[in-house]
C-alpha cells in the first residue's frame, strides 16, 4: 500500500507540476515601459490637432506564451503623468481605435481634463503590427476575402490567426492598464458595440479592474440574428408615425407597418421595381440603410408610399432618389468616415475571424446553415444578409475560438455601470443591452433605453440643444468621480429636449436631403395612398403620447408628439414574469423573450488556478486512500 501512495503522490506532484507550468505561461508577457511620444490627434494627418502615442509588445498568444504583437496606443487630453485613465473602446470588431479621434478633444474637455483618454488599435487594426490584411487582386476585396485572400491568410499567418480574439484583446487591456496606472488611480472603461463586447470579457477577467464602465449599444452574439433583429426595429421605427398627426394624415391615416409589408409581399406585382431594375434584395438593403441614417429614415415612409403608387413623378424621384441614395451611402458616406477618421485603420480580416469564430454561434439548438440564414433574410423587409455572408465565408475559414472561451457568459462585477442603447438602432439591437442589465442589475448599474436614438448613443441622440444626450449622461457620470460612481444619480434632463424622427417628412432638413438626392423638394410626392390597410389611427388625437412610463420621474415632457417617453432602469430580476411582461407590454419587442435569459445567470470560465487545486485536491485525497 505504501507504494502505491507513493507512486500516487508522485504522479500527483507531477501534474501539479504540469498544471503550474500551464499556468505560467498563460501569465508569461514581455515586460516593457511604454514611451510616448508627440504625434497628430489623427491618424489622417491633414487635419491636425496633437496627441501622444506609443506601443506595447506582448505575447501573441497568452495561453502558451508564443509570438508577438505590438499593440499601437494614442492618449489625449487630460495630464499625461496622471494614472486616472479613460479607455474608449472601439466598435467592430476590426475597427481601430481611429474612430474616437473626433471627439476624444471634446469628451476629455467635457470631463474637464480629469482624466487621460486613451484609444487602442486592437491587435490586427490600424497601426498595431501584425495588421490582419489582404492584398487586393481582381474581384477580390478585403470585407469577403475569398480564393487567394484565403490562402494568403493560411500563408501569411498560419494558426498565428488565432491569436487574434477578444479574449487576447481584453487582456492587453488589462496588461497596459496595469503598466499605466498606480493602486489608488481612478480607470474608466467607455466600449461602444463591440467595444462594450470587450469590455464583459475584460470584466470576466478581472471583475475588479474599473472603477466605472459605459456599455454603449453592446454587441452580442449572435451576428445569425442581426437581420431578424433590424426586421422588429425597422418596423418599430415606420409604426411611430402612428403617433404623430401629419404623419399619420400624409398616409392617409393607413398603417404604416402594412404599408412596408405590402411593398414586399406584392414585390412581383408592383411596377416601380421593374422599371427601377431594383431586385428584391437589392430594395431590401435600401430599406435597410435609410433606416439605419439618422436623417435619412424620415424619407423611408415617402419612398414606401411611392413605390406602391408608382406615377409618373414618382418614377422619376424614385430612379433619381435610390441612385444617389446608394452612391451616397457606400461612396460620399464612406468618404466622410474615411476624414473623421472612423474607418482609418479598419481590418475587414479581422472583422471576419471574430464574427465567424466567436458572434456567430447561437447559444441553443443546431447552428443554422448559410442556405437557413438566406431562407430567413428573403423573408424580410429590412435585410443586409450580413448573416448570410459571415456564414458563407466561415465555411472555408480554417480557424477557431480561443479554448476555454463561450461568447454568451457574463462577467460577475458590481462595478458602477451605465448601460445605453438607441431606440432605433439598426446595427445592434437594444434588445443586446437588456440582455446585459439583466445580468448587471445591482444598485450602481443601470440601463437607460433613449428614444428615437440610434447606433452609439454618444454619436446618435440629437437634442434640441445641439448635445447628443448620450454625450450628455456619459460625461456627467464619469464627472462623479472616484467612489462617488452612481447612474442612479444623473440628470436625465435631454431625454424631453430628443429631436424625434421628422416623420412627416416636412423639417428643413428633411427637404433639403429630398431636393439633394431625389430630385424634389416634395418627398410625398402628389395622389393617393396606396394599400388596404385599415385605418387604426383615427381616433388618437394630434398630441398623442402613447404609454408615457419612466421610473425616473421624468421632467415634463414638452409638446413634441413623443410616442412615448421610455427610461429603462435595470429591474429585480427575481420575479420574471412580473417584470418582464410588464415592460414588454409598454416597449414591445425591446426586452428579449424568456428565452435569452438563462436561469442561472452568468457562469464566469474557471482558471488554470482553479484546475490546478482541483487536480492536486483530487491527487492528494487518493494519495491517503
Amino acid at each position: 500500500l505504501k507504494w502505491k501512495a507513493s507512486v500516487t503522490l508522485i504522479f500527483c506532484l507531477m501534474q501539479a507540476a504540469v498544471s503550474l507550468i500551464v499556468f505560467c505561461l498563460a501569465s508569461v508577457v514581455v515586460s516593457q515601459s511604454i514611451s510616448f511620444s508627440s504625434c497628430p490627434l489623427f491618424t489622417n494627418e491633414e487635419f491636425g490637432g496633437s496627441a501622444e502615442c506609443g506601443t506595447f509588445r506582448t505575447v501573441g498568444d497568452y495561453t502558451t506564451g508564443e509570438g508577438e504583437v505590438e499593440i499601437f496606443i494614442k492618449r489625449v487630453g487630460g495630464q499625461s503623468s496622471s494614472g486616472n485613465i479613460l479607455w474608449m473602446i472601439a466598435d467592430g470588431p476590426g475597427l481601430s481605435g481611429a474612430m474616437f479621434e473626433p471627439i476624444a478633444l471634446q469628451l476629455a474637455s467635457a470631463l474637464r481634463d480629469r482624466y487621460t483618454i486613451y484609444l487602442m488599435d486592437h491587435r490586427g487594426t490600424g497601426q498595431s503590427t501584425p495588421n490582419l490584411h489582404c492584398p487586393l487582386q481582381a474581384g477580390e476585396t478585403e470585407e469577403s476575402p475569398e480564393g487567394n485572400c484565403i490562402e494568403f491568410l493560411e500563408d501569411t499567418y498560419g494558426d498565428t490567426m488565432e491569436y487574434f480574439n477578444t479574449k487576447f484583446i481584453a487582456r492587453d487591456y488589462i496588461l497596459i492598464t496595469e503598466e499605466l496606472t498606480d493602486p489608488g488611480d481612478t480607470v474608466l472603461l467607455y466600449g461602444a458595440g463591440y467595444g462594450g463586447f470587450i469590455i464583459n470579457n475584460i470584466l470576466l477577467e478581472d471583475p475588479d479592474i474599473a472603477d466605472a464602465v459605459v456599455l454603449d449599444s453592446i454587441l452580442l452574439p449572435s451576428v445569425a440574428d442581426s437581420d431578424i433583429n433590424a426586421q422588429d426595429t425597422g418596423l418599430d421605427l415606420v409604426d411611430r408615425c402612428q403617433s404623430f398627426g401629419d404623419c399619420r394624415e400624409q398616409i392617409d391615416r393607413r398603417d404604416p407597418e402594412e404599408l412596408v409589408e405590402q411593398v414586399f409581399r406584392t414585390f412581383g406585382s408592383l411596377d416601380c421595381p421593374g422599371q427601377l431594375g431594383l431586385d428584391f434584395a437589392e430594395l431590401q438593403t435600401v430599406f435597410r440603410n435609410m433606416a439605419s441614417d439618422q436623417e435619412y429614415r424620415a424619407l423611408l415612409l415617402p419612398v414606401t408610399v411611392r413605390i406602391l403608387r408608382c406615377n409618373s413623378e414618382d418614377l422619376v424621384y424614385l430612379r433619381t432618389g435610390i441612385d444617389n441614395f446608394t452612391d451616397l451611402f457606400y461612396e460620399n458616406n464612406r468618404l466622410r468616415e474615411t476624414n473623421s477618421s472612423i474607418t482609418e485603420g479598419q481590418s475587414y480580416v479581422l472583422r471576419n475571424q471574430i464574427e465567424i469564430t466567436e458572434l456567430l454561434r447561437i447559444e441553443r439548438g443546431f447552428q443554422p446553415s448559410s442556405q437557413e440564414l438566406l431562407a430567413t433574410s428573403e423573408q424580410l423587409f429590412f435585410s443586409n444578409y450580413f448573416p448570410t455572408f459571415i456564414s458563407e465565408v466561415g465555411r472555408n475559414w480554417n480557424w477557431d475560438e480561443p479554448d476555454d472561451f463561450n461568447s454568451f457568459d457574463f462577467a460577475d462585477s458590481d462595478v458602477p455601470m451605465l448601460i445605453l442603447a438607441g431606440e432605433f438602432d439598426m446595427e445592434v439591437s437594444s434588445r443586446y443591452s437588456a440582455r446585459a442589465a439583466d445580468n448587471f442589475d445591482n444598485e450602481f448599474q443601470r440601463f437607460l433605453e433613449i428614444p428615437f436614438g440610434g447606433h452609439i448613443t454618444m454619436y446618435n441622440t440629437p437634442t434640441s440643444s445641439g448635445v447628443q444626450c448620450g454625450f450628455e449622461l456619459i460625461a456627467e457620470f464619469f464627472n462623479q468621480g472616484e467612489g462617488q460612481f452612481s447612474p442612479q444619480d444623473i440628470s436625465i434632463a435631454c431625454i424631453p429636449q430628443l429631436v424625434p424622427v421628422d416623420f412627416a417628412a416636412e423639417q428643413p432638413r428633411t427637404l433639403e436631403l429630398s431636393v439633394s438626392t431625389f430630385g424634389n423638394v416634395d418627398p410625398w410626392g402628389s395622389g393617393f395612398v396606396p394599400g388596404d390597410g385599415v385605418d387604426i389611427t383615427g381616433s388618437l388625437s394630434s398630441n398623442y403620447v402613447d404609454f408615457p412610463f419612466s421610473t425616473n420621474n421624468l421632467p415634463p415632457i414638452p409638446d413634441l408628439s413623443l410616442s412615448r417617453i421610455i427610461v429603462f432602469d435595470t429591474y429585480d430580476s427575481s420575479n420574471p414574469q412580473t417584470f418582464r411582461n410588464t415592460l414588454s407590454y409598454l416597449s414591445t419587442g425591446i426586452l428579449p423573450p424568456s428565452m435569452f435569459f438563462s436561469p442561472d445567470g452568468a457562469v464566469v470560465g474557471t482558471s488554470s488556478v482553479l484546475f490546478m487545486n482541483l487536480s492536486l485536491f483530487v491527487c492528494l485525497l487518493l494519495a491517503l486512500l
